[in-house]
């Protein structure tokens, strides 16, 4: 091998050795900071901290894009209720990503996910599209004066066509849900779970004026089977 094609060697290796060390420092100093990013929600519009170093204990710091549930008991039973929708029902990978949705959601609005669950199943058996002919939409059947609620109190400016989406569509209706639990609750007669949920269709002025004539209501055995079956899973 020529002198020249020896010198030229040993500057790449050169060149390569310094590259390793910069990069070494780099990490070394990225590791040194805060170990969590901050990513926006191009949907909601929020922003979120997501942990990048895998030590976090808190539940809701995760990336619900990238972080499928790991419950395959709820993730099977959504496929078996959607598979029943006239269609062949979601992929267990889309499953699974809904139920991640429904748990980051119910931890920031402090739901019990089996309750939260329980909701979206009752509402539309877990089907983003599903209309009533009462104007409800989406997984929460958002109904017009709920969105408006949502609308004034956290002044957004929703509209209804935009509760067909999945992301949004969970932060209104679980936002409501605790809404009627912790801002109604018992001056509009809501002293159960069934009671909030009984108010979420009825509205909690209606259901204040005659709780009883409810017990019997549509709604409130579908509730009392799915959480039924849910507390079973």
């Amino acid at each position: 091998m020529e002198k020249r094609d020896k010198l030229l060697i040993g500057s790449i290796t050169a060149i390569y050795s310094v590259l390793i060390l910069v990069v070494a420092l780099l990490v070394a100093e990225i590791k040194s900071r805060s170990a969590t990013i901050t990513v926006k929600n191009v949907t909601t519009k929020s922003t979120y901290e997501i942990d990048v170093s895998g030590e976090t204990t808190n539940p809701i710091v995760i990336n619900i894009y990238s972080q499928p549930f790991a419950d395959s008991a709820y993730v099977d039973e959504i496929m078996r209720a959607t598979s029943t929708l006239g269609f062949f029902g979601l992929s267990r990978q889309d499953a699974a990503m809904l139920c991640s949705r429904i748990s980051y959601y119910a931890a920031k609005y402090d739901l019990n996910l089996p309750d939260a669950f329980s909701l979206v199943y009752i509402e539309s058996n877990f089907d983003k599209d599903a209309e009533s002919g009462l104007g409800a939409v989406g997984l929460c059947q958002i109904m017009p004066l709920c969105l408006a609620e949502y609308n004034m109190e956290n002044n957004t400016a929703y509209t209804l066509q935009d509760m067909f989406d999945i992301d949004l569509n969970l932060e209104v209706g679980f936002w409501y849900f605790n809404r009627l639990m912790t801002h109604y609750g018992s001056n509009y007669c809501i002293e159960s779970l069934r009671d909030a949920y009984l108010a979420y269709n009825a509205g909690p002025v209606g259901f204040c004026k005659n709780p009883e004539k409810f017990d019997n209501w549509a709604p409130a055995k579908r509730f009392d089977k799915i959480t039924a079956l849910v507390g079973s899973i």
